[in-house]
């Protein structure tokens, strides 16, 4: 994945030089213009995801830009089954550390949890079946108050299949 950015960042060079020659066909700059921006977001992209599962990988979470955007969940959630779930079971395994883990790291690992049940078909089952629904309801009486707010939105997120519309007046 490392590479595939590289070449994405290579790729948004070579059509920024082109684009640099000052080509006359409108139609050919227009659409190195729309190649250097879709190559720009590629990279953009795979450079966050590689960040978060260098971070993963590292067992310390903190609050970066990827655990909050929801654009990062809609396209990056699935990644987390690849290698027979290897990455989620990472993100179990740091909310098993209980109170032993930092409490930081329990609240973003809670997060990224309820995010991947909610953007990924049967996440929920998948996370339950893991042990994660367990170990994020162990962590409901946990001392920190950000620990157990997290906790108790990843179970919600856990236990409700359409957990977007709790809240909302049926109308």
């Amino acid at each position: 994945t490392v590479s595939k950015s590289v070449d994405e960042r290579a790729l948004a060079t070579l059509v920024q030089n082109l684009r640099g020659r000052g080509f006359a066909d409108e139609e050919l700059t227009g659409a190195l213009g729309d190649l250097e921006r879709g190559a720009c977001a590629r990279a953009r992209d795979a450079s966050s995801w590689d960040a978060y599962v260098a971070e993963l990988r590292g067992g310390v979470l903190v609050w970066s830009a990827a655990h909050g955007d929801e654009g990062f969940w809609r396209e990056h959630a699935s990644r987390l089954t690849d290698n027979n779930c290897a990455l989620l079971r990472t993100l179990v395994a740091l909310l098993r550390a209980g109170d032993a883990a930092d409490a930081v790291t329990l609240a973003v690992a809670c997060h990224d949890l309820g995010e991947f049940a909610a953007h990924y078909p049967a996440g929920r089952f998948l996370v339950s079946d893991l042990g994660g629904k367990a170990s994020a309801m162990a962590l409901l009486t946990h001392a920190d108050p950000d620990v157990r707010k997290h906790a108790l939105l990843c179970t919600q997120k856990l236990l409700v299949a359409n957990w977007q519309f709790i809240g909302r007046e049926n109308g």
